[in-house]
């Protein structure tokens, strides 16, 4: 995780359009230690190595979506996110079944660090739900 660690802060504080967009950035400067390491990565380094030497078919969710029939699903997406994770059919989905929820927040794709207040909200109400 150490060499992992170095190049992903090497790489986003030297590319200013992501140094400018994440506000972690800034509570590490104000707070004097770091909360931006390798392991945040960790799903996305799963998905390419699919990509990439894998099996692409098994990270297409929306060809198994019967698979996730009866799964409580917590979706939740930044207003201000420039990717976009999902698919009409997969958000059209989750709003057919009272039990999943999705969710936009007004924030880029870093929820934990710009909305953790409304994020755990989210969860709590989320899993408090039957």
């Amino acid at each position: 995780p150490m060499i992992g660690t170095w190049y992903m802060n090497y790489y986003s504080r030297s590319h200013e359009i992501f140094a400018n967009v994440c506000p972690l950035f800034e509570k590490e400067r104000k707070d004097n230690r770091r909360y931006y390491n390798s392991l945040q990565a960790y799903m996305y380094y799963y998905a390419l190595k699919t990509v990439f030497i894998g099996n692409v078919k098994s990270i297409n969710v929306v060809t198994r979506l019967n698979e996730f029939d009866g799964l409580p699903i917590l979706f939740i997406d930044g207003t201000g996110n420039p990717l976009r994770f999902y698919t009409d059919k997969f958000k059209e989905f989750l709003d057919t079944r009272d039990y999943c929820t999705f969710l936009k927040f007004d924030c880029s794709h870093w929820i934990p660090t710009e909305k953790p207040d409304e994020l755990n909200d989210a969860i709590f109400q989320f899993m408090q739900k039957k």
